[in-house]
C-alpha cells in the first residue's frame, strides 16, 4: 500500500530532521559574517536584485520579486545611510542553519537571531 502524499512528505521532513548536523568551522563561520554583511549593504544600498539573491528559495517563493525590490527601494531611501555597527555575532550555527546578530547605525534595522540557511553553498537569509 503506498503511503498518501501527505504521509510521505511527513515522512521526508522527518528524515531531514534526524540527519546529523555538522559543528561549524571557522571559515564557515567568516563566510557565513561576509554574508551578512554584504546581503545589509545590497539591501540598504537600494541594489534589490543583488539582495534577492540572498534570500532563501522559500522567502524568495514567499515574498515575490517585485514586492521585495519594492520594500528594498523603500529601505534605501529611508535607512541608506545606515551602516553596521559593531561586530556580526554568531548566535547558534548548525548546519545547514544558523541565527545571527547584528545592529546598525539605526536601531530599528537590528536583528536579533536572524534565521539563516545553507542553500546551494552559500548562507543565505531565511527571515520572511
Amino acid at each position: 500500500m503506498r503511503p498518501h502524499r501527505r504521509q510521505a512528505g511527513a515522512i521526508v521532513a522527518l528524515a531531514f530532521a534526524l540527519l546529523p548536523t555538522a559543528p561549524a568551522t571557522a571559515g564557515q563561520r567568516e563566510a557565513l559574517k561576509h554574508r551578512v554583511r554584504a546581503y545589509s549593504a545590497a539591501y540598504l544600498g537600494g541594489e534589490a536584485d543583488v539582495a534577492w539573491s540572498y534570500l532563501s528559495r522559500r522567502c524568495q517563493l514567499k515574498v515575490g520579486r517585485d514586492t521585495f525590490g519594492e520594500v528594498v527601494r523603500a529601505a534605501h531611501e529611508r535607512y541608506g545611510s545606515a551602516r553596521l555597527r559593531g561586530r556580526v555575532r554568531i548566535s547558534s550555527m548548525h548546519r545547514p542553519r544558523a541565527r545571527v546578530t547584528y545592529r546598525f547605525t539605526v536601531p530599528a534595522l537590528d536583528q536579533v537571531r536572524e534565521p539563516w540557511v545553507l542553500q546551494r553553498r552559500a548562507w543565505r537569509v531565511n527571515d520572511c
